[in-house]
């Protein structure tokens, strides 16, 4: 695949991964392929789904995180609203403490009125985390039976000390991973998570590992998800060689003379070879006909050596 937004992409067997320049809006992707196919989308932005109570007619129009001291705003963008629930996307969250600002318009069915306007703010702050975890390899190719190592980051803007590590994946699958690291306040800290499928895993089995860090005392805690996909160790694809080291010998009962032998007998031959992989070469040769005849009691004995 080429595309001027693809910045580095990665083929194992039928599986290939892309990862796309980062641009903010809404994105529409095609495919054009002969051939079925499974599409998924990774991303990286903060989600959050408002609930409406008390009426059946609100219509949701802004929601904004509001900074508790009134420093900064970050507007939020509408993806999908139901009668009650409203799913709003950021592409970033305050650092700070913030409440969550929603406006919108509420139709009056009973007396065919005018919308009317409301706003409503939560009455409890909260404070994004202050560390951070980062995976820094995020091909999502998992060969099973083969080791995977994954290098991650954590890093923290609060204060330091001995952060404890989890590393947990939904199948089940054997992973090895530092039980703690340790930070120094506003730094980071290395680790590598080592995951491994068993060797009989199906291919296209979808696997979630969660990294997770949480600083001392409990006090801050924040994690990172990644989605792989095992892969079966891909075959060769290049073709069958064939080489010819064929030696044919016929012995043919009856009265039959080496004219007879050379005229009902075709000497092309077309070999077609394939492998475990689906892979297909083609051999093709002409016999050369070399005779040699011997009386037996029976008949004449001819053979032909190629």
């Amino acid at each position: 695949m080429t595309g001027s937004l693809i910045t580095a992409s990665q083929s194992v067997g039928n599986f290939q991964t892309l990862q796309l320049n980062t641009q903010v809006g809404l994105w529409e992707i095609k495919m054009v392929s002969p051939n079925p196919y499974t599409l998924k989308v990774v991303g990286a932005n903060a989600s959050m789904m408002v609930t409406i109570s008390g009426s059946d007619s609100a219509i949701v129009r802004e929601v904004t995180l509001v900074e508790s001291l009134g420093s900064g705003m970050v507007n939020g963008t509408i993806e999908t609203q139901s009668e009650r629930n409203v799913l709003i996307r950021f592409d970033k969250i305050p650092s700070a403490r913030f409440a969550v600002l929603v406006k919108g318009q509420i139709s009056n069915a009973s007396t065919k009125a005018s919308s009317v306007p409301f706003q409503r703010q939560s009455s409890t702050t909260i404070r994004s985390s202050n560390v951070t975890v980062t995976v820094t390899d995020t091909n999502g190719v998992l060969v099973p039976g083969t080791p995977r190592l994954l290098p991650f980051s954590v890093t923290t803007s609060g204060a330091g000390g001995n952060f404890i590590i989890q590393a947990t994946n939904d199948q089940g699958f054997s992973s090895t991973f530092p039980s703690s690291l340790s930070l120094e306040a506003g730094g980071s800290a290395y680790g590598i998570v080592t995951i491994t499928a068993p060797p009989d895993t199906t291919s296209g089995t979808s696997v979630t590992l969660t990294i997770g860090a949480e600083a001392p005392g409990g006090a801050d805690t924040n994690y990172a998800v990644l989605t792989m996909e095992t892969v079966t160790q891909p075959m060769s694809a290049a073709q069958p060689t064939v080489q010819l080291l064929l030696q044919l010998q016929l012995v043919i009962v009856g009265a039959v003379s080496s004219g007879d032998w050379a005229s009902c007998c075709s000497p092309n031959v077309e070999l077609l070879i394939g492998d475990q992989a689906g892979n297909v070469g083609i051999c093709s040769y002409t016999v050369q006909n070399n005779f040699t005849t011997t009386t037996q009691a029976s008949g004449t004995a001819a053979t032909s050596n190629t």
